[in-house]
């Protein structure tokens, strides 16, 4: 039998490549659409700064989605403990 954490850990996985999508479908138009050339040698910001705001709010969303919280490191000692490993 499947663990109960497992459907919310793929949905959560699922969402992510959703995001990862929604993210890349707007951002690359919007950068050709400015004709915004990368430069690796000048600040991040100035790049970001150059993207309107209705794309970048994507991007935001993403990194936030994909920030660590303290309870991703707590999950599978959880799963341990519950499993009667841990006294």
């Amino acid at each position: 039998m499947p663990s109960p954490i497992l459907a919310p850990v793929i949905a959560l996985v699922l969402w992510s490549f959703v995001m990862w999508g929604w993210m890349y479908a707007t951002r690359i138009p919007a950068i050709a659409k400015a004709r915004i050339v990368y430069d690796p040698h000048r600040m991040p910001s100035e790049f970001m700064a150059q993207i309107p705001a209705q794309v970048r709010w994507k991007a935001d969303n993403y990194n936030h989605l994909m920030e660590p919280r303290p309870y991703s490191t707590l999950w599978p000692w959880c799963l341990h403990w519950r499993a009667g490993a841990v006294a």
